[in-house]
């Protein structure tokens, strides 16, 4: 694939996955399961194969922090 041509795919997914569509992508939202979504279908359009046994998906657990700069 020509350089200019995968500039312009990897624009496409960063448009794509900044978009509004995607609902912020927090952690346990809607938004993070369409980026997810995403995601996963581009690695496969490339031809990635998953590892593990639940394919492109890999539990983790991750801990929430408080914002010490958020405003009240």
């Amino acid at each position: 694939m020509r350089l200019t041509k995968r500039v312009s795919r990897l624009q496409g997914d960063i448009i794509t996955l900044a978009s509004d569509e995607m609902e912020g992508r927090e952690p346990g939202t809607n938004g993070e399961i369409k980026a997810r979504d995403y995601i996963i279908s581009r690695m496969q359009e490339i031809g990635l194969t998953p590892k593990g046994t639940d394919g492109f998906i890999q539990a983790f657990t991750y801990f929430e922090k408080a914002n010490q700069n958020k405003e009240l």
